[in-house]
């Protein structure tokens, strides 16, 4: 989520490609790209002239796409002034400020993300050899990883659910279609079958162990090509 490679799918990537089009940032774009009216109240105006008395008296599903789509556009011209700040007259023109963007990249640099991250990188994906006067690479807490995961969560439906104006996440943790603690008072193996594993695995081992002998062969077919 906060990879700066130009390839990864990040929420810091997203951040990236929005401050180098400055000029989308208008509450035109922001309320109108998918076709909602600019004008809620005449869109609202002319929604009520076009419904027949008893329609009037009933209720009914307020339209939320389109041009008829009043009542949604003006939630989302609410949501852009969250970001923009209130003004007078609401105008096409109005341009959210670059700072918005730079606080959602600074949050990203959150110290628990950036431990986390500096751990991940130089013990497990890319494990570094460090000289014996280097300081040792920092191991992150269970709860500097909830603070990092909590920052990722939260930032990710700000920037979709208030920066976009999209759909966001309802639950962080996917919900399985089974019972997830079911067999946890049951032990992995039973004591009389712990000979058989043993034999499993060495069994395994071996099986795997020929491949190291296979290197040689490998290399033939290469020079043969």
């Amino acid at each position: 989520m906060v990879d700066t490679d130009s390839r990864a799918d990040s929420l810091w990537n997203v951040l990236v490609r929005v401050e180098k089009r400055p000029e989308l940032l208008t509450r035109e774009f922001f309320v109108c790209h998918d076709g909602l009216p600019f004008d809620t109240e005449a869109a609202k105006a002319r929604y009520y002239e076009n419904l027949s008395p008893s329609e009037r008296t009933s209720a009914r599903y307020l339209p939320n796409s389109g041009p008829g789509g009043w009542a949604m556009s003006e939630l989302v011209h609410d949501g852009f002034d969250k970001l923009h700040g209130k003004t007078v007259r609401r105008r096409r023109t109005d341009k959210l400020p670059m700072k918005v963007v730079e606080e959602l990249k600074e949050a990203l640099r959150h110290p628990a993300i950036k431990k986390v991250c500096t751990m991940a990188d130089k013990r497990f994906a890319h494990a570094e050899r460090f000289a014996a006067s280097a300081a040792p690479a920092p191991t992150a807490t269970y709860d500097e990883v909830d603070q990092a995961l909590q920052q990722l969560v939260k930032l990710a439906n700000f920037i979709a659910g208030s920066f976009f104006f999209d759909t966001v996440m309802g639950s962080v943790v996917a919900t399985p279609q089974f019972d997830v603690l079911a067999g946890l008072d049951q032990p992995w193996v039973t004591t009389e079958n712990l000979a058989a594993l043993n034999e499993y695995w060495y069994q395994l081992a071996a099986e795997m162990d020929v491949w190291a002998s296979q290197s040689d062969l490998l290399l033939d077919r290469q020079g043969s090509k």
